[in-house]
């Protein structure tokens, strides 16, 4: 089986994150584990072993001890496990011969290799649970007071490999929302979105927004990775309100079964 080595490209680590949360475009698999994964806080105080296996190792959404995907190799958010290749089908980032090559026809094809979700709002919702999980990860997984120096440097190593993963996952869902979004440019709207500068909607209607902000650094920031998001906001005296961001796109609220 064919094998793709570190450095990964953004492209493949976003595709290799996803495919460990089960929401990639590639058929499902077995995510990437860490072998330490069955380590035992309990165990924090033995001098012999490695510096995994003395740490308990969470699911964050998925499956116990799943390795981050990041440019320099997978990494574990509870040790210090890495590994430097992966397989190459987990790294594909959308169907190659497909007719229709917009975003929903895209998601549609990904949920019916799955067969267990028929709907893109399932898959939203999978996602978002992800990201709540790593947010969390990020904040209180390894929030308690260390023992010891080693427990600083796997505190680092859940605070480093989280927001990555939290990247990949929201750029995964921008584009399950109609969205792309490359590294520098500005989102990429489809055809069910529409300019602000091109139309608006009735007074006092409740739409989606498409926000954009040059630079978002925060991982808890919606945005972050994307630099862009999505809110539901009502249009109001022919104009929508700015939230920390320049809004660009609009769009009638509605939940697409696909």
């Amino acid at each position: 089986m064919k094998k793709i080595t570190a450095p990964f490209s953004e492209d493949q680590v976003d595709a290799l994150n996803q495919f460990q949360l089960g929401v990639s475009w590639c058929a499902p698999g077995h995510p990437v584990t860490c072998p330490h994964r069955a380590g035992s806080e309990d165990a924090l105080d033995e001098e012999d072993g490695p510096a995994g296996a003395r740490v308990t190792h969470g699911a964050q959404g998925g499956t116990a001890g799943m390795l981050v995907a990041t440019a320099s190799g997978w990494a574990c958010a509870h040790c210090d496990h890495t590994q430097d290749w992966a397989h190459a089908f987990m790294a594909q980032t959308a169907p190659q011969a497909l007719g229709d090559e917009s975003f929903a026809a895209y998601a549609a094809l990904a949920l019916r290799t799955r067969g267990r979700i028929t709907d893109r709002q399932a898959l939203l919702e999978r996602i978002d649970a992800a990201i709540g999980a790593y947010k969390e990860l990020f904040l209180y997984r390894f929030a308690l007071e260390s023992h010891s120096d080693q427990q600083n440097e796997l505190i680092g190593r859940a605070r480093t490999v989280a927001p990555v993963m939290l990247a990949s996952l929201r750029r995964r869902r921008m584009a399950l929302m109609g969205v792309g979004v490359s590294a520098g440019e500005l989102p990429a709207a489809d055809a069910s979105w529409t300019l602000l500068s091109e139309g608006k909607p009735g007074d006092d209607v409740l739409v989606e927004v498409l926000y954009h902000d040059q630079k978002i650094t925060n991982p808890f920031h919606d945005g972050f990775g994307c630099n862009a998001w999505i809110e539901s906001r009502r249009f109001y005296g022919a104009r929508i309100l700015p939230t920390g961001g320049t809004p660009t796109h609009w769009r009638h609220t509605e939940r697409l079964t696909l």
